[in-house]
């Protein structure tokens, strides 16, 4: 005696590759079966079309997406330390953005620098302001020192950044951010 597959009754079996008790049940095993083949099937074509889709992408995608986890982390970062806007102040409640002292474009190879990036307030001081640098200079000295400052200031190198760079850089951040996370819950 076995379990049908389906109906969970007992029968006898016929054969080894008898799995149920009945035709009803049989019809019910072929379209659970046919369900399930399908769903493995759209499975793998996700799969498939999400490794294409990684391939196709450039290193200028990856320094987005890299830059999107980044700048989360850094305004977690200060915002979790009670810091405010690093050019004015500010802890009301606007939007907030990651704003870089020396520029993306300005020096590439500080773009992932945390002496670089701060909390900054997205409208007035990063967008209305250009970054409101002068203020932004002040508040850089005032939380990280003087020699921290002038080695982001006088920083010159240009930085070609690799694929792999960029995901390592990206998975870094990303545990921080689920770090940081786990601790506030």
């Amino acid at each position: 005696m076995t379990k049908c597959k389906v109906c969970r009754a007992e029968f006898q079996k016929r054969s080894m590759t008898h799995k149920v008790c009945s035709p009803e049940c049989a019809e019910a095993l072929s379209k659970i079966e046919r369900e399930k083949k399908r769903l493995r099937a759209e499975r793998d074509q996700r799969k498939d079309t999400k490794q294409r889709l990684e391939a196709l992408k450039t290193i200028s995608d990856y320094a987005a997406e890299t830059q999107t986890v980044f700048n989360k982390w850094i305004r977690m970062r200060d915002w979790q330390a009670g810091h405010g806007c690093i050019s004015c102040g500010t802890r009301k409640n606007v939007q907030y953005a990651a704003g870089h002292f020396r520029s993306r474009g300005a020096s590439s190879a500080l773009r992932f620098n945390e002496d670089n990036v701060f909390l900054q307030c997205n409208k007035k001081c990063n967008k209305e302001l250009s970054g409101n640098s002068n203020e932004m200079r002040k508040g850089i000295i005032k939380r990280i020192g003087i020699e921290r400052f002038e080695a982001v200031d006088n920083h010159n190198e240009v930085k070609h950044w690799t694929r792999d760079e960029l995901l390592t850089i990206k998975s870094d951040y990303a545990a921080r951010i689920k770090a940081l996370e786990a601790q506030i819950e």
